[in-house]
């Protein structure tokens, strides 16, 4: 009896576990032959193109676990402002999971999009994206919405938030490829948004004959310094926006406590300065 009692209790306590707890992944095919990484003990549903059902008659609970760490054992990257999880055996990248919990079976459903989501994302791209277009730029944008932004503020030739342009000006001298916008006002008016990005420029990283070729044409007419970065700057008044690259840019202080914000399409000392602004606290 006592040993029937402990068999009762011993298939009582692996089924709990079986429909309560998170166990491991495993490999299934689909009505299309592709195989999947899912959830243990569940059953293919559905292939919409963009989403991957599977049931089980386990908790919601344990599927959503087995199915996050299904996603995350793909090859893991962000663009966009979204992490996605590359399946290149499937060309597919994973942006998460929803469940759904029920008796006597819960379904949990992957999302994803064909191909490499994030294909062809730089390092560049991934500093510029929570900025967008500057001609996105609510024209009607205040001073003090701009600055919760974490935008860089100039009113009436006064810096009304000066510790983001000095942040944005050490990442500069100290290599780190970075981002800034400045939102220029003139008597209560917006007059001018200027966007600077110090960027990777990929000369350094020259892998064919013709990248290293391109590298020391550039570097001989001054077109790039040493670090491979470049300024690009974006300039939006009311006739229109213009982009221009740039090699170099300074912000040294003048007597007066003032720093003109120059930028130069040559690295040399006759390089002729172009002016974007001037910081005054």
């Amino acid at each position: 009896m006592k040993k029937t009692v402990r068999i009762i209790l011993t298939v009582v306590i692996v089924l709990a576990a079986l429909y309560f707890l998170p166990f491991i992944t495993v490999e299934k095919t689909d009505d299309s032959g592709r195989t999947w990484r899912v959830p243990f003990l569940s059953s293919f549903v559905s292939d919409d193109g963009s989403q991957l059902t599977y049931s089980s008659i386990r908790s919601g609970y344990a599927m959503g676990k087995d199915a996050a760490n299904a996603v995350h054992s793909y090859e893991e990257s962000k663009c966009y402002g979204t992490t996605y999880y590359y399946d290149e055996d499937n060309d597919v990248s994973f942006s998460g999971y929803t469940v759904k919990s029920g008796f006597p079976s819960s379904s949990v459903s992957l999302q994803y999009t064909a191909g490499n989501a994030c294909a062809g994302w730089t390092t560049n791209d991934e500093i510029a994206w929570p900025f967008g277009s500057i001609d996105d730029v609510d024209v009607n944008t205040t001073p003090e919405e701009a600055m919760e932004k974490d935008w860089f503020v100039i009113q009436d030739d006064k810096a009304l938030d000066p510790v983001i342009w000095n942040e944005f000006s050490n990442h500069v001298k100290q290599g780190v490829y970075s981002y800034v916008r400045t939102m220029i006002y003139e008597n209560g008016k917006l007059v001018k948004i200027v966007d600077i990005q110090n960027m990777e420029t990929g000369y350094q990283q020259a892998q064919t004959a013709a990248e290293a070729e391109a590298r020391a044409s550039a570097e001989a007419a001054g077109e790039i310094d040493d670090s491979g970065s470049l300024i690009r700057v974006w300039i939006r008044t009311e006739e229109g926006t213009e982009t221009k690259d740039y090699i170099r840019i300074s912000d040294l202080e003048e007597a007066d406590g003032s720093k003109p914000v120059n930028v130069y399409q040559k690295n040399d000392d006759q390089a002729e300065a172009t002016l974007l602004f001037t910081v005054r606290s």
